[in-house]
């Protein structure tokens, strides 16, 4: 008897569980309006069983429904937008004599067509005003934050933002296929911290693949799930893309991935298509942004910036990459070495991120003041063979052990100013 127990609880727990996964994937499926439709159409059930009031049950089951059977189809409802754009067809419909009065006939002789007429471009469909006017509202959002934050690449900013820009406007020529970049250039430049405030400024979820963890078949698995009849599970990639179509996508170092990366890389820009290999689905890459990395190309010349047709043959004679994979690329987008300028501002803009992290953690907001001779003592210490990468380890090993010891001295108090200065080649933090 008790083992019967133990094997229906199992059994009850299994239920439990699938319930609750489906019902993740349904919550992440809407929008923030199709979530508050669906908290107003269980308070309906509730009301409608205390009162017993059938019409606002009816309603309530009604809207679940419709809701859930978009949400299992992977669409993302936005009821406003259903409600905006039957109202327009409604306006339109009057405005044509589709709806109202009826005339004495139905049917009319077509007027013959002029030699000398203007040609008329008819459009059939309804646009989307709301959701083209968000979109625009992101790529300016994010335009602030990529020109504040990515120092010195002043052409891979623009180049991504145009492209986001098209999409946003609708201008696209292949809107089916996913928005697409190679970064070229050499390390530390920005290529992998332009991806991520990407992903931050248009508030997409970010998907980061090391491609040289992925250098054989076995690896390449476990992005796209095992083939049937083989130990393992759906893809991490496919399944983060089924759950999140609008991932921000980051293929970091593709020229160490496997060559059988291309299998799902072509048909994954050229139609915007992927398969989990375990289950077979087709996955919809087509409202992705992807990023490409590649250090392979160390040195671009400024001259061949904003010359798709020079930088892609730039790229073909490197011979790591295969020409049909290049090729359907949305766009290469070069980065450079830095100016001493460039990395004197760079270095400024982590150390205040990192002083201002730390009193934030803290709970503390003092009067942060940092010395010219700091910013010129971090910036001389880095090489131009690393770029930018070693800026926070320059800051971790000559600001850290000062500002730690100036925190313990000065204990949990409150703090009203922060200073960092420079003297005899190294760095001294006062608090106050």
């Amino acid at each position: 008897m008790l083992e019967l127990l133990k094997f229906a609880l199992r059994i009850w727990l299994a239920v439990l569980s699938a319930i609750a996964r489906v019902a993740q994937q349904i919550w992440a499926a809407w929008h923030a309006v199709d979530t508050a439709a669906a908290v107003l159409a269980a308070v309906m059930i509730l009301v409608a069983v205390l009162t017993r009031n059938t019409l606002c049950e009816l309603g309530a089951l009604g809207a679940i429904l419709c809701i859930s059977v978009a949400s299992f189809r992977r669409e993302r409802w936005n009821l406003l937008d259903d409600f905006a754009q039957f109202g327009r067809t409604a306006i339109d419909g009057f405005r044509n004599g589709r709806y109202g009065a009826r005339t004495h006939s139905s049917w009319r002789q077509p007027e013959a067509q002029r030699p000398d007429a203007a040609r008329t471009i008819r459009f059939v469909g309804q646009s989307n005003p709301g959701r083209s006017s968000r979109s625009i509202s992101a790529v300016q959002r994010l335009s602030n934050l990529l020109r504040s934050r990515i120092i010195g690449q002043h052409e891979a900013v623009e180049a991504v933002l145009a492209s986001l820009e098209a999409a946003a406007v609708g201008t696209r020529a292949s809107p089916q296929s996913p928005i697409s970049f190679l970064m070229i250039g050499p390390t530390g430049t920005g290529k992998t911290e332009l991806a991520k405030l990407t992903a931050e400024g248009l508030k997409r979820p970010f998907y980061r693949v090391d491609m040289g963890n992925f250098k054989d078949k076995e690896g390449l698995w476990q992005l796209l799930g095992s083939p049937q009849g083989y130990i393992g599970g759906e893809g991490m990639l496919t399944q983060h893309v089924a759950q999140n179509p609008s991932s921000v996508l980051l293929f970091d170092e593709v020229e160490k991935g496997s060559p059988e990366m291309y299998d799902f890389m072509l048909p994954m820009l050229d139609e915007g298509q992927v398969k989990d290999r375990r289950t077979d689905r087709a996955i919809n890459f087509a409202q992705t942004i992807v990023f490409f990395t590649s250090n392979l190309i160390t040195e671009v010349p400024h001259e061949n910036a904003g010359h798709q047709n020079a930088l892609r043959d730039l790229v073909f004679a490197s011979r790591f990459l295969r020409q049909e994979f290049v090729a359907r690329i949305g766009q290469i987008v070069p980065f450079f070495s830095f100016s001493p300028d460039e990395m004197e501002k760079i270095t400024e803009l982590q150390l205040s991120q990192y002083l201002d992290s730390v009193c934030r953690n803290q709970g503390l907001s003092p009067q942060i003041t940092i010395d010219r001779g700091v910013i010129d003592l971090l910036a001389g210490l880095q090489s131009p063979k690393y770029g930018a990468r070693n800026v926070t380890d320059s800051i971790n090993q000559h600001v850290e052990p000062s500002l730690r010891r100036a925190l313990v001295r000065h204990g949990p108090n409150g703090m009203r100013s922060l200073k960092v200065a420079a003297e005899n080649d190294q760095v001294v933090v006062s608090v106050d």
